[in-house]
């Protein structure tokens, strides 16, 4: 179990368009367990989001496209969830998808399994998820 806790996140904003703080340490997240060479490349302060829907249960966040966000070859896409988190002090358990499309971070999508988001982050533990094939 890989555990990073981070204290006082801000819920996230529905119309501030740059990433919150929890959109960036679940794209640090994806990097370090699957492109750690590329780990230390993303200017997060180059980023902005295209558009962030929120369901209740969770949140999908559009990115624009950035030559940061880069991280494969122009015709491979595909979805990776192999991270999941506790949210306040273990409380809520979610989880995450990085969404790659034509080789680019296009997505980020957040979701609880059985409860509204929270409106508040105090803390966050994320861990791998180990997906049997």
């Amino acid at each position: 179990m890989v555990k990073l806790i981070l204290e006082q996140h801000l819920p996230l904003k529905r119309s501030y368009m740059k990433l919150e703080q929890i959109e960036k340490s679940i794209l640090q997240q994806f990097l370090n367990y699957q492109y750690y060479h590329l780990s230390n490349n993303i200017n997060f302060e180059s980023l902005s989001v295209k558009k962030r829907i929120f369901t209740g249960v969770g949140f999908l966040t559009y990115l624009n496209k950035n030559k940061s966000l880069k991280i494969t070859d122009e015709n491979k896409s595909f979805e990776w969830g192999n991270i999941g988190a506790k949210l306040n002090d273990k409380k809520i358990d979610v989880g995450f998808l990085i969404y790659v499309k034509n080789g680019f971070i296009d997505a980020i999508e957040g979701y609880t399994y059985d409860i509204d988001w929270p409106k508040e982050i105090t803390s966050i533990e994320f861990y791998e998820i180990n997906q049997e094939k």
